[in-house]
């Protein structure tokens, strides 16, 4: 944890940095989707609800020894049979088995990370950290859709 100081006319804040950690994988029957900017298949995925503790800039990292990886953050919900909605922001990346952003986010706010296996039927671990300020939750979530997704890949 690093500890900001903040002075204005004599008072002190502090806020303090934190760090969330979360790990996951990807098998053969992980739930799939069908990223809007691709069209030739369907890729593995893992939803993440995102609550922050105040509205500030945080960090996203992800990583995987065994799979290229890419995110996507949603605005409060994501339905995997039509990712266009409620897109907040997406982040594409060189082939890679890392990721890293900064996003701005509010603490009103609910967000859903999206983290995608690249190829098909490409399966292992990954983790992820999301750094920021005073409390960060991840939880994973099972998001509902409005149509039927396919159970194989592409």
């Amino acid at each position: 944890m690093i500890d900001l100081y903040f002075s204005s006319i004599g008072l002190a804040t502090t806020l303090s940095m934190v760090s969330a950690n979360y790990s996951g994988y990807f098998l053969l029957d992980s739930p799939l989707f069908f990223p809007f900017d691709r069209s030739d298949r369907y890729w593995y995925y893992q939803a993440i609800r995102v609550v922050v503790g105040t509205s500030s800039t945080y960090t996203f990292y992800g990583s995987s020894r065994e799979i290229s990886l890419r995110a996507f953050l949603y605005y409060d919900s994501f339905d995997p049979s039509n990712p266009s909605q409620n897109l907040y922001d997406y982040y594409k990346f060189e082939l890679g088995m890392t990721f890293r952003f900064d996003d701005s986010l509010q603490a009103e706010n609910t967000y859903v990370l999206v983290v995608a296996a690249y190829y098909p039927e490409n399966i292992g671990s990954f983790s992820l950290t999301v750094s920021g300020l005073l409390s960060i939750e991840m939880t994973p979530i099972t998001p509902s859709t409005s149509q039927p997704i396919p159970t194989t890949g592409k």
